[in-house]
């Protein structure tokens, strides 16, 4: 008789459930069962599921298990394996802690490329100055509730020492407790798998984990992007809604809208200039919505410059039927990429205070509006050679199976 293993998903909210779809099959074929717990309910108390199934996959939200922590949530499953998509923040520690002291093995499963080695120290001070100019991101209901799950965690003298060595690392660096974190007793998972070698080489040499546990996967995202089929264009366009004739770009939303300050206030105004540079080309303007973007919110908006806003698409089709793409930081830039698309970043206000994630002979830099319209207008492909360059450097490579790769990895550890 097989033995069936467990793995238990865990997320902050049900929006990231592809990270964990997308692998979940493979999973299954190797004789695991699975389940995905999230904590949508600490963050909106009306907007949540507490029980569905997507795809083959149960998803239930903490409230399910009548408790909000996660401690006795593992407690219940039993799980042979956690996996997590993050590995820095408070609540992240508790899952760690609940781990160890129940002895399941715990993988960090990346869910996207970290940032640049070389750029990491500026992140982190940018992120430390914007955290202490608004402190109130700190004192919310959520994060009173993930202090709870972390003590819950805790047991004998850890219970004192830990956090005040918590309290004390927010105050001095709060980027490292919150976002870019340091290895420890706390974040110390049996493995971790991230998409590129420069991720590799972030953990490892800036941030102090343990080389003998990383392992490069590839991208999974793009394995799953490759495999989808491709569609004829009048089909995809007709399920659109569009004539077989039609042209369009892509804008990529990267989630302004959901960001506090300036980007969010300013993110309309700029939408505008971008329509209206684009309009004279006589392309449909597609938005494709960040996961943390609620399209009913602005769809008022959207509609009175004419845009068409998609939550969810035929994404791989989407991009490759586009003419080009217009974004700023946003990962999935890296799918235009693959199709050799030229990729507009506006880069000019207070958006020009944005890291450069991309190399600027890569993607197109425009630092006015006049430039912009400039450099659509013409819309001259002369990236491509560089364009295959960087997705061999970031380890994107068509041939590669990076979901088989993470379930051999979790496989192995069991």
């Amino acid at each position: 008789m097989i033995m069936m293993k467990k793995i238990l998903y865990i997320d902050t909210w049900v929006k990231g459930y592809r990270n964990f779809t997308r692998i979940d099959e493979e999973f299954k074929k190797k004789d695991f069962t699975s389940l995905l717990v999230h904590t949508g309910s600490f963050y909106d108390k009306d907007d949540f599921v507490v029980e569905e199934k997507i795809g083959n996959l149960i998803v239930r939200d903490i409230s399910y298990y009548k408790t909000i922590l996660i401690r006795k949530v593992i407690e219940i499953e039993k799980p042979d394996v956690v996996i997590i998509l993050n590995l820095s923040f408070v609540f992240d520690r508790a899952i760690v802690n609940v781990c160890k002291s129940k002895n399941i093995k715990l993988v960090y499963l990346s869910h996207g490329k970290l940032i640049s080695p070389n750029v990491a120290a500026k992140d982190e001070a940018m992120l430390n100055d914007a955290i202490w100019h608004n402190l109130s991101r700190i004192v919310k209901k959520k994060n009173v509730l993930v202090l709870l799950n972390y003590f819950s965690s805790l047991k004998g003298l850890n219970i004192i020492k830990n956090p005040l060595k918590l309290i004390f690392g927010i105050i001095k660096k709060p980027s490292n407790y919150l976002t870019y974190a340091r290895c420890d007793e706390e974040l110390n998972p049996d493995l971790i798998l991230v998409y590129t070698e420069d991720d590799k080489t972030l953990l490892s040499d800036n941030y102090g984990f343990q080389d003998k546990k990383i392992v490069v996967t590839g991208n999974p995202e793009i394995t799953e992007f490759l495999s989808a089929p491709t569609i004829a264009r009048n089909i995809f366009l007709n399920t659109l809604g569009f004539d077989d004739n039609t042209k369009y770009l892509v804008y990529l939303d990267d989630g302004f809208a959901n960001n506090e300050g300036v980007l969010a206030d300013e993110w309309y105004g700029s939408l505008s200039d971008i329509v209206q540079a684009t309009d004279s080309l006589g392309l449909k303007f597609i938005m494709k919505l960040h996961p943390r973007t609620k399209r009913k919110e602005h769809l008022p908006f959207f509609e009175s410059l004419g845009i068409y806003s998609l939550e969810d698409c035929d994404f791989k089709n989407l991009l490759g039927y586009s003419e080009f793409v217009i974004s700023y930081v946003s990962t999935t830039i890296t799918y235009a990429l693959i199709f050799n698309k030229n990729v507009y970043i506006p880069y000019w206000g207070e958006y020009s205070k944005l890291l450069k994630n991309y190399p600027d002979n890569v993607v197109k830099y425009c630092s006015s509006l006049s430039s912009f319209k400039e450099s659509i207008t013409i819309n001259a492909n002369d990236c491509q050679e560089n364009i295959i360059a960087y997705l061999l450097d970031n380890g994107i490579e068509t041939k590669v199976d990076s979901i088989n790769t993470i379930v051999c990895e979790v496989s192995k550890l069991l």
